[in-house]
């Protein structure tokens, strides 16, 4: 990956999160406790579990997933939430650390027209 023709710095680097094609969650956790362990195991030792438990709430209020926060993420054999709530629980667990550049890889793949526009909606609010 370049940036302006140069690898970016390791700074730069820090800062960029990556979003995949694929979903790759615990199928057997839920909503909340999928962003909360993240949440825990990623930001800065320097917060309170309090305060981090505080990030992950937020976030996960900003990409709408308040109603489903109590629901497991599922996969093909488990049912839990729908593709799109997935691929919002993706892009939360990324955004816990308050990234400079977020890059998604096909995020509307395998999305149906509206729920599409949904998904878009949503991260062009977050700009």
């Amino acid at each position: 990956m370049l940036a302006n023709n140069r690898k970016p710095t390791k700074q730069i680097a820090k800062r960029t999160r990556f979003i995949s094609q694929e979903d790759v969650l615990y199928p057997h956790l839920k909503v909340w406790e999928t962003l909360v362990f993240c949440s825990l195991l990623r930001l800065p030792k320097t917060l309170s579990t309090k305060e981090k438990i505080y990030v992950a709430e937020t976030v996960m209020s900003e990409v709408g997933l308040l109603k489903c926060e109590n629901t497991i993420i599922g996969n093909s054999f488990v049912l839990g939430v729908s593709s799109e709530e997935q691929k919002r629980v993706s892009i939360a667990h990324e955004m816990l650390i308050n990234p400079s550049m977020l890059i998604l890889d096909e995020p509307t793949s395998g999305l149906d027209s509206t729920v599409m526009h949904h998904l878009v909606s949503i991260l062009g609010v977050l700009t």
